[in-house]
């Protein structure tokens, strides 16, 4: 049986990161989420994802700043 993909999902409403993971999950996939950039690469350091879905707009860290992290720290071209 292979293993569900796992899924990143990083957004400041917590109506919608409920609302996006129940979705999701019902969909087999092993989700995560955090309510800002700061808390997802708290998340990243812990485990893999296969996919971050992630809001541009969020107070601390954006959702464009993020993803430059992420392609930095964990892309590995």
């Amino acid at each position: 049986m292979p293993r569900p993909t796992k899924i990143l999902i990083v957004d400041d409403e917590a109506n919608l990161l409920q609302a996006l993971s129940d979705v999701l999950e019902k969909k087999g996939y092993s989700v995560a989420t955090a309510q800002n950039g700061l808390e997802a690469l708290g998340k990243l350091k812990e485990r893999y994802f296969n996919i971050a879905i992630v809001d541009l707009k969020m107070p601390k860290m954006g959702g464009m700043e993020l993803l430059e992290v992420i392609k930095e720290r964990y892309l590995k071209l």
